[in-house]
């Protein structure tokens, strides 16, 4: 019984009670059409629910703030049903844009209906274990709830810039083809050096220059090996140093920096894996190709800023996760605790690039001029540059992002500044 029956109910007793202390005939008439009203509601109300309901969604994984539609056929296999209401779950940070997700209707014995609404929702997954009914007299008294199992879950995946080249200097590299210059003669574009011509080189590599100064003797240019290399990304999820402004969280473009970079690297054959440290650390093992991006993909759509987490996690992190020499690409706003971990990280033979979200800048751009001490910006100013000189000591390289410009333009500036110091 529901609080509207409550209601008709109390009040029927009521003035039965009222006609009975007074004695008044009229008063006991009064209960008459709420009587029926009643008996109506009981008579039309239905005794067994046989309704099947079956929720789709259009899409498993989608892009963020793109619109995702649900739909729901709802097949009523006995009685009809007068007044029938589908009760849907609005999750956190879903915004209904079309239809509706609580509406009432009628449904007719061994008809069918189709239900639809349409949301938007930043990254993170979406889920709901079952479809909850309830059905109903036409005026809503006797009311019966039906709880049906339809377990179905989307993604919200983090955006991904396009990075269109990003030159990044590699130590060491797996004997494999790929995009890499290895320091060691093979096929590639780069000059490696000059050897003797052995059967089966092509002529296209002899170096006839050489080899008209030396007529007894032919030459063979060699080019730089290119092989693939070994990228491990490693997300900064400590909530310690991911800010909040608003509705703008820090924290939201390290993993869109982290989904661009495992995207760029994938696409050019090389094997990346993913470590996020958080609550819980989130793990992807290395791996090639597209299927290893949408692992990588679906795993960062998951993270979440650890609230309580010790600044020290960086120091115990089981760095042999990713294989020995690799490059180990850090996607963090910095603390000055990190030092030490990153020095472990150079020790151990790992090559090290940071990509540091700004969070000076981040504040700056967030709050109105005025509002925040110019001392203070430039006391942690000072503070970070300091922090990014002892780690370029270490040999670390920095990039540092301004997250109001994207990240690609970033990278392309820092290769155009490359260039000109190579020129």
């Amino acid at each position: 019984m529901n609080k509207k029956a409550l209601f008709v109910s109390t009040l029927i007793v009521v003035i039965f009670l009222i006609g009975l202390v007074s004695q008044n005939k009229t008063i006991f008439l009064m209960t008459i059409p709420f009587l029926i009203y009643m008996g109506v509601a009981v008579y039309l109300s239905p005794d067994e629910l046989k309704i099947n309901c079956v929720r789709e969604i259009n899409s498993i994984r989608n892009s963020p703030n793109r619109p995702i539609t649900v739909d729901a056929f709802l097949e009523n296999h006995g009685e009809s049903v007068p007044r029938i209401r589908v009760i849907e779950d609005i999750l956190p940070k879903m915004q209904v844009i079309d239809g509706t997700v609580d509406q009432d209707f009628s449904l007719s014995a061994n008809s069918k209906i189709e239900l639809r609404y349409t949301f938007q929702a930043p990254r993170g997954q979406y889920s709901w274990q079952e479809m909850k009914i309830a059905a109903s007299d036409p005026f809503g008294l006797i009311q019966q709830t039906l709880r049906i199992p339809n377990a179905i879950t989307t993604l919200v995946l983090p955006e991904c810039g396009n990075i269109k080249k990003f030159k990044l200097k590699l130590h060491n590299t797996i004997h494999t083809p790929g995009p890499n210059l290895s320091r060691l003669p093979g096929s590639g574009i780069d000059f490696w050096g000059v050897r003797e011509y052995r059967p089966g080189d092509s002529l296209r590599l002899v170096d006839w220059r050489r080899t008209a100064r030396n007529p007894h003797h032919f030459f063979s240019k060699e080019y730089e090996r290119e092989e693939m290399a070994d990228i491990g990304l490693l997300l900064d999820a400590r909530s310690m140093t991911n800010l909040i402004s608003g509705n703008h969280k820090l924290f939201e473009y390290s993993v869109q920096a982290t989904a661009t970079l495992a995207k760029y690297f994938l696409s050019i054959g090389n094997r990346v894996s993913l470590l996020s440290l958080g609550a819980q650390i989130v793990r992807v093992f290395p791996g090639y190709g597209k299927k290893q991006l949408v692992k990588i993909l679906d795993k960062l759509a998951l993270c979440q800023p650890a609230e309580k987490i010790s600044a020290d996690i960086l120091r115990y992190l089981p760095v042999r996760l990713f294989p020995s020499h690799s490059m180990i690409i850090l996607v963090s706003p910095l603390s000055p605790n990190d030092l030490e971990t990153i020095q472990r990280f150079r020790s151990e033979g790992y090559q090290v690039l940071v990509v540091s979200p700004d969070p000076v800048q981040f504040i700056v751009h967030q709050h109105s001029k005025g509002s925040i001490s110019p001392y203070a910006i430039r006391a942690t100013k000072m503070e970070r540059t300091l922090l990014f000189w002892k780690l370029r000591q270490m040999g670390v390289k920095i990039i540092i992002w301004d997250v109001e410009n994207p990240l690609e333009k970033t990278l392309h500036s820092m290769n155009g500044q490359t260039r000109r110091k190579l020129g």
